[in-house]
């Protein structure tokens, strides 16, 4: 969300509008960066969790309904202008 707003501040999308990019490309690309820089801390978050062997998420498979929750609540904060 801070890049957008940097963005605008600094009149960065108008000139990225003047050199030809469609504000749909620019939109697609910063909500899969953050959608990426979101999902890599999650699975190492995750992964960590299943190596340590915590058995309340051990059982079962737990450790992936894990990674569900986080990518379910979590990519509500991805911010999409």
């Amino acid at each position: 969300m801070i890049t957008t707003v940097v963005d605008r501040e600094h009149k960065l999308r108008y000139l990225l509008n003047y050199g030809g990019m469609k504000s749909f490309s620019y939109v697609l690309g910063i909500t899969l960066a953050d959608w990426l820089i979101f999902t890599i801390p999650s699975f190492l978050f995750t992964s960590l969790v299943w190596i340590m062997d915590i058995k309340i998420y051990k059982d079962g498979g737990r450790v992936w309904e894990l990674f569900g929750c986080l990518m379910a609540f979590g990519l509500g904060f991805v911010g999409v202008n």
